[in-house]
């Protein structure tokens, strides 16, 4: 029973969805099967009902959404308006409280256990939603962000995300999900300097093939390719034999680089523009793992 607010994720498993969010119990299924994947923790579905029910803002949300979402409602749910309306409100209540103290400190000194395990003093950690239904780009992360007081606001940043316009809007334009019940973990994940970054599927998610491994690629962090501000380099894999059957180097004209704290889009030199951010090697390898991840949870699988 995972019942605390705060988890390692190499405590989590996949039967911690309901618990900690998608992401997170992955990310620990993936750490149990012995797939690198960056230290850290969780914190709960728990962490954040707390938060809500302590600081008193729980109902005052139910107050706010009752008669919003029924105007919605009967509008059809075509009014963004009314969702930006309803998602300031919220947003304010929440970044305007603090988190309980005994939370808060249970969350600290977390992250001073990580920052110590890195011999760091403030580690640069990636603060990321953990929503326990899969809601594609509807909630936040936040990048390369560094100290206690950081890491508190940041979580509330994501806490508060899982009421932006588009989540309140997504949940009620999807039968089954409940609008106020925003069930969402939040992952705290050491920081990976990447040189190089993207997105990998196990299917073609154009054609659906699934004898191929499809990788796409840029220089420096993924988010250039998650939201989609590239023409990425893009390697197609055959998984039997495993071997790199193409390459079509893209006008990689943008990257994300890391700052001494948060991130910048910056222009990529034009000496690296037309060269490979993937020796084949690498997408080799990167393959290996995507295949791997597929067996296990037998189903085709995307991957950041």
């Amino acid at each position: 029973m995972y019942d605390k607010p705060i988890y390692w994720i190499n405590e989590l498993g996949q039967e911690a969805n309901d618990y900690v969010g998608k992401k997170c119990a992955n990310l620990g299924e993936m750490a149990r099967i012995g797939i690198p994947v960056p230290k850290g923790f969780a914190l709960s579905i728990t962490a954040h009902d707390i938060f809500l029910k302590e600081s008193g803002i729980h109902d005052e949300i139910a107050r706010i959404l009752g008669p919003s979402l029924e105007e919605a409602r009967l509008s059809g749910g075509s009014d963004m308006t009314k969702f930006e309306e309803i998602s300031q409100k919220i947003h304010e209540m929440i970044m305007s409280q603090d988190i309980p103290p005994h939370l808060e400190a249970q969350i600290k000194a977390y992250y001073q256990k990580l920052c110590e395990e890195y011999k760091e003093t403030n580690a640069p950690v990636a603060v990321r939603s953990s929503g326990a239904v899969s809601m594609p780009g509807q909630m936040e992360t936040y990048l390369n962000v560094r100290g206690e007081e950081a890491v508190i606001y940041n979580i509330k940043r994501v806490w508060a995300s899982a009421y932006s316009a588009r989540a309140i809007h997504y949940r009620l334009t999807h039968e089954g999900m409940r609008v106020r019940d925003a069930k969402i973990g939040v992952a705290i994940l050491r920081m990976v300097e990447a040189r190089s970054a993207g997105v990998g599927f196990t299917a073609s998610p154009s054609t659906g093939d699934t004898t191929k491994v499809i990788i796409e690629g840029n220089w420096g962090l993924g988010e250039s390719i998650v939201q989609g501000l590239v023409v990425p380099d893009v390697y197609y894999i055959s998984k039997n034999p495993l071997r790199v059957d193409n390459v079509s180097i893209g006008e990689k004209l943008k990257y994300y680089e890391l700052l001494a704290e948060g991130t910048e889009l910056r222009d990529v030199p034009l000496e690296k523009r037309a060269v490979p951010c993937l020796q084949e090697e690498e997408a080799l390898e990167l393959a290996k793992l995507a295949i791997q991840l597929e067996k296990h949870f037998q189903t085709p699988q995307d991957i950041e």
